[in-house]
């Protein structure tokens, strides 16, 4: 059973979340500027040179379906404790990689370790606080998430052009390591009632959530709505820094705007909070699909710059941060007394389509955004028939 706290003591234990969050969105923006770099000075290839996307997207995704009991099993302690400890370990190792085939598994490593601190520090709101003081500092959280792909990309790019692709990954285990600090000084144990890990439990938990197919239309475009972000960072450093031969500061500031298009997204989904959540997909899914086919006719043509890069990229990503919180929102809604459960579900289920779509969509070699594009058109259209078929004038 978790002390009560005052609410300076509730404000003080919420800066561990708020520093452990953004991890995530660090350990992957971050590193796209490097990308081409580590490709040159590794004799590796492209595609496994993705692969430290993918694999730490990957390792994140996979164990949320572990770290999410474990937590509400064992307490936040620990996992923050731990996960964090390991983090520091992996991150302090990579820029000493001698192959790309070492850091592919140290990334690994590391989005296992950031899976269970996450997933802990998630939980410390809903431990904390309760109705519209919850609310407010979700928001917090919410937003703090959100500034990291806008930021990191861009002190990245810099990183990499004046200090080589090893900066990037010492600054991340810097970071790592003050969060873990930070921690290990503030944080007391949050969780008020700790429930047994039972293999059993957990599965019957499982099978009900996943029996919903409303749920799994919702987890399904949610990961689409976020995979075409990841996909296009992975993608678009060896186009612009490869192809248009420029540099990873002007990939830097690409990134960042994605970062802000994403932003904006969950913005105008605050401004519109009363919409109806069928008016505003069906929206951004249209102004999406748009976007996308108007990128690959444009390539198609042989037009191949930043800028028919970068704005249909921009519009494409902006309706993925509108329909993200939506869908997520309304997964996670369905299961008020699984919200623990449905919540790493949900997680694990966006991170793992994530990595798995950024794989496939490593082995584009392609010179032009013509393959992104056909990758994004599919998606949109995917999104569109998962909506007509499970939400289109059904949700309530």
């Amino acid at each position: 059973m978790a002390p009560e706290f005052s609410l300076k003591a509730k404000q003080r234990l919420m800066i561990v979340a708020y520093t452990c969050l953004p991890i995530l969105g660090f350990g992957i923006d971050l590193i796209t500027p490097s990308l081409p770099h580590i490709q040159r000075d590794l004799n590796a290839s492209a595609f496994m040179t993705k692969l430290l996307i993918v694999s730490f997207v990957f390792g994140y995704g996979l164990f949320q379906l572990v770290s999410g009991p474990i937590s509400d099993s064992f307490g936040r302690k620990k996992p923050i404790y731990i996960g964090l400890g390991f983090a520091t370990l992996t991150s302090a190792l990579l820029p000493f990689a001698p192959t790309v085939h070492v850091l592919v598994a140290l990334r690994f490593l590391q989005g296992v370790s950031i899976s269970f601190s996450g997933v802990a520090a998630r939980a410390i709101a809903s431990d904390l606080f309760e109705g519209d003081e919850f609310k407010k500092y979700i928001n917090y959280t919410t937003l703090i998430w959100a500034l990291a792909p806008i930021i990191a990309p861009f002190f990245g790019g810099y990183l990499q052009h004046y200090y080589g692709w090893q900066a990037a990954f010492a600054a991340l285990a810097a970071y790592v390591l003050v969060t873990w600090c930070i921690a290990l000084i503030i944080y007391q144990e949050t969780i008020h009632e700790k429930h047994p890990f039972k293999v059993s439990t957990i599965a019957q938990n499982y099978r009900t959530i996943f029996n919903n197919k409303k749920y799994i239309a919702a987890v399904l475009i949610t990961g689409f709505q976020y995979s075409m972000f990841v996909i296009f960072n992975t993608i678009a450093p060896f186009l612009v820094e490869v192809r248009l031969k420029h540099t990873a500061i002007v990939f830097g500031y690409i990134a960042l705007c994605m970062g802000v298009a994403w932003f904006l997204g969950n913005l105008v989904n605050r401004l519109f909070i009363k919409v109806d959540m069928n008016s505003k997909l069906i929206v951004a899914f249209i102004i999406s699909t748009i976007a996308s086919v108007v990128m690959l006719g444009i390539g198609l043509a042989g037009t191949m710059n930043i800028w028919v890069l970068s704005i249909p990229a921009f519009i494409t990503i902006g309706c993925g941060g509108l329909v993200f919180p939506n869908t997520f929102a309304y997964a996670l809604g369905l299961f008020p007394r699984l919200a623990g459960t449905a919540n790493s579900i949900i997680a694990a289920s966006v991170m793992m389509m994530t990595g798995f779509l950024s794989g496939i969509a490593s082995y584009i070699e392609g010179q032009t955004q013509v393959h992104m594009a056909m990758v994004f058109c599919g998606i949109n259209v995917f999104c569109l028939l998962l909506y007509f078929g499970f939400f289109h004038g059904r949700v309530e």
